[in-house]
């Protein structure tokens, strides 16, 4: 296998980056009574609801990571400045 160069390593730390912060906030959204009242009331395929939000939320941030990288931006707050600068901007 070849050596891997910084584009390379950029690329595996975003999407790695991306499915963390994805994973952190399907794990704090989703508190374990919510889970258990829905097995209690519908069975395990209501646990299905969960899994499409945290299914949705992974593809959403994969799909978006590359948009965000080819922004050349690190932080919310960036992206808002560069999308809004200009004379439209300071009217």
């Amino acid at each position: 296998m070849g050596v891997l160069s910084t584009l390379d390593y950029t690329v595996i730390a975003t999407y790695l980056a991306v499915s963390l912060v994805a994973a952190t906030n399907f794990s704090i959204d989703t508190p374990q009574e919510a889970i258990t009242q829905y097995v209690a009331e519908q069975g395990v395929a209501g646990v299905w609801f969960f899994w499409s939000n945290a299914i949705s939320a992974l593809l959403a941030a994969f799909l978006f990571a590359r948009l965000w990288s080819r922004a050349d931006v690190v932080t919310d707050a960036e992206l808002i400045e560069k999308r809004y600068s200009g004379p439209e901007a300071a009217g």
